[in-house]
C-alpha cells in the first residue's frame, strides 16, 4: 500500500506540472479576451458619449430657444442659469472620457506583455505601440481636442453671452473665456498619459 501511493502521488505530481504551462497560458489567454472586451467596451461607451453630449445639448438648446408665455419671477433665474447646463454635462462627460482613455492604454500595456510572452513577433497591441512611437497612430489626435473644445467651450462661452455677468465689455470678456477654456480643454484632452514604468 505504501509503494502504491507513492506511485500514485508521483503519477499526480508529474502530470500537474506537466500541465502548469498550458493551463497557464489557457489561463492568460482567457483574461486576454476579458481585458480585450473591456477595452471595446470602453471605446464603445467613449462613442456613446460623445453622442450623448451633442444630443443633450441639442435637446436643452431646442428648449430654451422655444418660445414660451411668460415666465414667472422665481423661474427667470433658472431659465437663465439652464443655458450653463451643456458645458457642464460636457465637462464631466470629458472627464469620464479621459479617464476611460487612460483605463484603456493601462489594459493595453498589459496586453501587449501577454503578446509579447505567447506571440515572439507580437501582436496588435504590440503593432500599435510601435505606430505610436512614430506617431503615426496617436491614442487621441487633434479632431479629439477640436471635438470638445467644441462641446465644453463653445456652450460655455454661448452660456456667458446670453447671461452675461456685471461687466461692461461683454464681448472681450467672452473672448477671453473662450481662449483660456479652450487651451485648458485642450492640455486636458491631447495631454499623453502612461503608465508608471517597473523599477529595475
Amino acid at each position: 500500500m505504501p509503494i502504491n501511493r507513492k506511485l500514485r502521488k508521483l503519477t499526480e505530481d508529474g502530470v500537474a506540472s506537466s500541465n502548469t504551462e498550458p493551463l497557464g497560458d489557457k489561463l492568460l489567454l482567457e483574461e486576454f479576451k476579458i481585458l480585450r472586451g473591456e477595452i471595446e467596451l470602453r471605446a464603445s461607451e467613449q462613442r456613446g458619449m460623445e453622442r450623448n453630449v451633442i444630443l443633450i445639448a441639442a435637446a436643452i438648446y431646442g428648449f430654451l430657444l422655444t418660445p414660451k408665455g411668460t415666465i414667472q419671477v422665481f423661474d427667470a433665474p433658472f431659465s437663465d442659469l439652464a443655458w450653463y447646463l451643456p458645458p457642464v454635462f460636457s465637462f464631466l462627460a470629458l472627464v469620464r472620457w479621459k479617464e476611460s482613455v487612460k483605463m484603456i492604454e493601462a489594459l493595453a500595456a498589459y496586453l501587449m506583455t501577454v503578446e509579447e510572452r505567447i506571440l515572439p513577433a507580437g501582436g496588435w497591441e504590440v503593432f500599435l505601440e510601435k505606430q505610436r512611437r512614430k506617431d503615426h497612430l496617436p491614442i487621441t489626435s487633434g479632431w479629439y481636442a477640436v471635438f470638445w473644445i467644441a462641446t465644453v467651450v463653445g456652450p460655455l462661452v454661448v452660456a456667458y453671452v446670453r447671461h452675461p455677468a456685471s461687466i461692461k465689455d461683454v464681448t472681450e470678456t467672452a473672448i477671453l473665456i473662450g481662449v483660456l477654456a479652450s487651451v485648458a480643454v485642450g492640455l486636458f484632452v491631447v495631454r499623453t498619459w502612461k503608465p508608471a514604468k517597473e523599477e529595475t
